[in-house]
Order: structure tokens, then sequence, then C-alpha cells
């Protein structure tokens, strides 16, 4: 028969695991949560952004889309085109979820950077005050 001190051992032990699981699967809903409302902003954003474009350029005169092909049918007209490239950016992805975004330059900067790290091209640079 265990003693009362290895039951009340065993029963705090439960406790504490029962109430972390409880917290993490608790962190875990809210944060996805948090996570599927940023996307929907960002999509939202951009959404409008494309609107707006495509509406300066019916307001400008311009033609939104021209036929190339009968068999693609109409395409963008290249000036569209070139308008919409601004309204895309990068972003930074860890583990699912964005930390920041970036400029085309940044974007193609940590890029190279990854391409170099994964290469084993990459040296780190020494901390400053570090000696040789």
């Amino acid at each position: 028969m265990p003693t009362v001190r290895a039951r009340l051992t065993t029963a705090y032990g439960v406790a504490i695991g029962v109430t972390l699981i409880v917290f993490s699967l608790a962190l875990l809903v809210a944060r996805r949560a948090s996570a599927y409302r940023e996307l929907q902003e960002r999509v939202q954003d951009q959404a409008a952004a494309v609107l707006e474009v495509v509406r300066q350029t019916e307001s400008e005169g311009l033609p939104l889309t021209v036929r190339t092909d009968t068999t693609l049918g109409p395409v963008v007209t290249p000036q569209l085109s070139k308008k919409l490239q601004g309204v895309g950016d990068y972003v930074l992805v860890h583990s699912g979820f964005a930390l920041e975004r970036m400029d085309p330059d940044e974007a193609r900067d940590a890029l190279n950077l990854f391409a170099d790290f994964t290469a084993g091209t990459h040296r780190a640079a020494p901390a400053e005050g570090a000696g040789p």
C-alpha cells in the first residue's frame, strides 16, 4: 500500500501535468486563431490594394486586359501587370508564424544568406570587441 506522501506526490504530479497540457492547448488555439485573423487582415489589405490599382488604371482610361490568344482568353496588360507587382511583399515566416514584412531587396538578401548557410559558404562575422 503506497504511503500518503507517495499518493499526494502522484496526485500533484498528475495535476501539474494536466494543467500544463490544458494551458498548452489553450495557448495553441488562441495563437492559431490570432494567426488566421492576421492572415485574413493581410489578404483583405492586399485585395483592397489590388482593387485600388485596378480602379486607378480604369480611371486613367487604360485597358485592363488584352486578348493575345484565343485559347488563353484575355490576359492582363503589361502596364497593369507592372503596377500590380508593387502590391505583394515578402514575409519572414518561422514555424508557421509571420515574423516580419520585408521589401523585395531585404527578401533577396535574406534568401541569398539562407542559400549561403545551406551551402556552407557563409562565415559568421566576429563579435564586436572579440580578438582574432
